[in-house]
């Protein structure tokens, strides 16, 4: 009996010891390899593209308003380990064509300061660092974009998106706090850029009609509609949004309005005219984040940003 014990024992100390192992084999993150050596991926279009002396021209910032991930950008495999995904379909990746080099730091689900929200994975002054030790803000930098404050703990507590109210405690003061070292040291670092402070659209129109089903006929034989009422998105991305517009003095932004563009493509809108995704929708649409923005919708987010560009 003692000898079946002790073998017994010896036998559990190695499997602790390779679980142990094997364990720490996973917890440990692969090192980012050169780009010539990772393997072809759909997410983060752009990553490895190169940075030139003096900054890329173009810097986008922003969550995921603006990276726009598919939910399988958010779970592919990639080789670098990367925690921040963006899509094709993201303003920053259509705006690319417009300039001679840009750098993506965009980060979907990245709040501007670290306060609350187990599931965040980046704060803005984080992002900025991540561009800054990548050399791609510079004197060359010409552009930066940012869209930052809908993934924010305003109460400090709890992310609520709104429906608790939190939008009674946004304020163009509370929200320079945040956000100001961030914009401070991306001047410091390029001070030759207009940074732009992109607007979050209307999800719903000013009817405040929130579809969270909108299917057309083709997807099961009848066309199924799930008509709500919005208490919640207008005010807290429009009370984000009239931040960002009141703080353009003092953080010498300029602010470009994409929720009025959108008035009459939100949530219950017929296919062909709608720019938002609904929970269930078009079977086309099911990759795409619900309340965000489909293929149409990021074409016009990019024009409107493109027209401010050009408006100086």
């Amino acid at each position: 009996m003692r000898r079946i014990l002790k073998k017994s024992r010896s036998l559990a100390a190695k499997i602790v010891a390779l679980l142990t192992v094997t364990t720490a084999a996973v917890m440990v993150p692969t090192p980012a390899v050169a780009q010539s050596k990772l393997r072809e991926t759909v997410s983060n279009p752009g990553a490895y593209d190169p940075v030139p002396n003096g900054g890329s021209e173009y810097v986008a910032f922003g969550d995921s308003f603006a990276a726009n991930p598919t939910y399988w950008d958010q779970v592919e495999p990639r080789e670098d380990n990367a925690l921040c995904r963006w899509s094709k379909n993201s303003y920053p990746v259509q705006l690319k064509p417009n300039f001679s080099s840009t750098f993506i730091a965009t980060c979907a689900g990245s709040v501007i300061e670290k306060d609350a929200g187990p599931e965040q994975t980046s704060n803005l002054l984080d992002r900025v660092r991540y561009a800054e030790r990548a050399g791609a803000l510079g004197p060359g930098t010409k552009i930066v974009t940012i869209t930052a404050g809908a993934n924010e703990a305003w109460d400090g507590i709890i992310r609520d998106y709104g429906v608790l109210q939190s939008w009674r405690r946004i304020t163009p003061a509370e929200y320079g706090r945040r956000i100001g070292p961030s914009v401070r040291r991306i001047h410091e670092l390029a001070p030759n850029a207009r940074v732009l402070l992109v607007g979050y659209p209307h999800v719903v129109d000013s009817d405040r009609r929130l579809c969270a089903i909108n299917m057309p006929k083709e997807r099961i034989g009848v066309p199924v509609r799930v008509v709500v009422p919005d208490r919640v998105m207008v005010d807290y991305l429009g009370t984000i949004n009239e931040s960002m517009r009141e703080l353009g003095a003092e953080l010498h932004t300029e602010f470009v309005d994409i929720a009025a563009g959108f008035e009459g493509h939100g949530s219950c809108q017929p296919l062909e005219q709608r720019w938002v995704k609904n929970i269930i929708d078009d079977q086309a649409q099911d990759q795409i984040m619900a309340w965000h923005l489909t293929e149409r919708g990021v074409a016009a987010q990019a024009s409107m940003i493109m027209e401010r560009v050009h408006r100086r």
